[in-house]
């Protein structure tokens, strides 16, 4: 709301970009955390990704919205340092 008018413009043409055909390019595991409650980017756009992005996962977090990583700190953390210790398990 208190943003600049740049800031706004940039983010009106950046979200009006379908970057969907472009998921199935990503060949990487890739770990999506969504908050349920996110009504800026709702959940089904994280859905999209993980039915689209080959080696994904999707984490849902039930009690966050947009940022998860606030909202659910002690959790978003353990799941993140668990999903790289496992990469670096996979990976050696």
């Amino acid at each position: 709301i208190n943003s600049s008018s740049l800031l706004k413009e940039t983010m009106n043409k950046t979200i009006h970009v379908n970057l969907k055909p472009y998921l199935k390019d990503i060949k990487l595991d890739t770990l999506i955390l969504w908050g349920k409650n996110d009504y800026t980017t709702p959940l089904k756009d994280g859905m999209i990704m993980n039915e689209n992005i080959k080696n994904s996962s999707l984490i849902v977090f039930e009690s966050s919205g947009h940022f998860p990583y606030l909202d659910e700190t002690i959790k978003f953390n353990l799941i993140v340092l668990s999903y790289l210790d496992s990469l670096e398990v996979k990976n050696g």
